[in-house]
């Protein structure tokens, strides 16, 4: 990765408590996720930063995260989430870049969701950092809409853009995370920082949240994933 740090973020919450809109709620099932997640990640050896947020220690993450150098385990008892999974997500890449060593020793910070592993990361990564972008998102639905579920970005994104609009978030009044995402990437490229389209599809792996399912990667489904996002290129006269 040439001189640039990078560092690995990934959001949890073993044991929700009023969330709304959450299907996945059992703090077994999701342990295991962030376990199974893990196991996979410290395959990188990426600094791995793993915030929690309903104020569960997880042994079983923590000895997972234990194979590998310079990891953190930080859990707090969040304020905001049973305003909704915005709220929530929001207030941990907060907390991260408060409390984090890690985080404030990092050019890059890659943020996924941490029940999920994407399986083509490092394919992404490379292509965002050969691009020098500031900040890579797929953006939808009119460029007003952004996906949350795998963010990279430079640090001073999340600082500078991101952050500042995470008091607009309001899940009644249809205001989600990946609005705030989009309308921060748009705020960048105003001042003439560079965003991009992930290469490929990200392909995760793992379970919704939402609906409670398994994430379906079959070929099928993958090649519909890659020719919406060839089009969407193509439409907006994007250049690789």
């Amino acid at each position: 990765m040439d001189n640039l740090k990078v560092c690995l973020l990934l959001s949890a919450t073993i044991r929700p408590t009023s969330v709304p809109f959450l299907k996945r709620t059992s703090a077994l099932d999701r342990e295991r996720d962030y376990v199974e997640s893990v196991s996979k990640w410290i395959a990188h050896g990426l600094p791995i930063v793993f915030v929690e947020n309903s104020g569960t220690t997880s042994e079983n993450v923590k000895s997972e995260l234990a194979k590998i150098s310079n990891t953190e385990y930080l859990t707090y008892v969040s304020q905001n989430s049973s305003l909704g999974k915005s709220h929530g997500e929001i207030e941990i890449i907060e907390y991260a870049f408060k409390n984090s060593r890690i985080i404030q020793e990092s050019d890059l910070i890659i943020k996924v969701t941490g029940r999920y592993y994407v399986e083509n990361l490092m394919n992404i990564l490379s292509d965002v950092i050969r691009q020098n972008a500031f900040v890579m998102g797929w953006m939808k639905h009119n460029l007003e809409f952004a996906d949350s579920r795998l963010m990279i970005a430079r640090k001073d994104f999340y600082r500078e853009y991101f952050i500042p609009q995470g008091p607009k978030v309001s899940e009644i009044d249809g205001i989600y995370f990946e609005h705030i995402y989009a309308r921060a990437i748009h705020s960048a490229m105003s001042f003439g920082l560079k965003w991009c389209f992930p290469i490929s599809p990200p392909i995760f792996d793992g379970f919704s949240g939402t609906e409670d399912l398994r994430y379906k990667n079959d070929i099928f489904r993958r090649l519909k994933r890659n020719i919406i996002l060839s089009l969407t290129k193509t439409l907006l006269k994007i250049n690789y």
